[in-house]
């Protein structure tokens, strides 16, 4: 297994589908649950900014964040995701901290997302990378935090 390649706004509709579709079952409840994986797939690949790791010319990590929400300067994490056999090798991390510097990069004063109370190692890592807990409804837990150099 060679290293992975980090890339940005790099993968089609279809490699994500490809992509959500491997980490389906390993998401809190399982995304086709609550999404059709080809719709949501085809929406971040035209509205969102992606953050993407490769490994053989295969998608195997994907963060994808909405910077659409001008009026209140927030960016919207949407999705995190590692191929189910490559996770606690810091893609996740990595991915998550490039969104952030992203961001940053673009003027947002917020980034929220949102995790399923069992989701422990998702939440794990959000609070490690600096997002905290702004609400609870039911089992989702919403996280928000100021990027990097936005601190008061």
């Amino acid at each position: 297994m060679k290293d992975f390649v980090y890339a940005t706004n790099r993968a089609s509709a279809a490699e994500i589908c490809t992509h959500l579709t491997a980490c389906d079952a390993h998401f809190s409840p399982p995304l086709s649950d609550r999404v059709v994986l080809a719709d949501y797939a085809e929406k971040l690949w035209a509205k969102a900014e992606r953050f993407e790791a490769w490994n053989d010319r295969r998608l195997v990590g994907l963060v994808a964040m909405y910077c659409n929400d001008d009026d209140h300067k927030t960016a919207y994490i949407s999705n995190v995701s590692v191929d189910p056999g490559l996770v606690r090798r810091s893609v996740a991390r990595r991915l998550m901290q490039a969104a952030v510097e992203k961001a940053h990069m673009l003027g947002f004063a917020w980034l929220s997302l949102e995790v399923d109370e069992r989701a422990q190692a998702a939440f794990a890592l959000y609070s490690t990378m600096g997002f905290a807990t702004i609400e609870r409804t039911g089992r989702m837990i919403t996280m928000g935090r100021i990027p990097k150099g936005r601190q008061e």
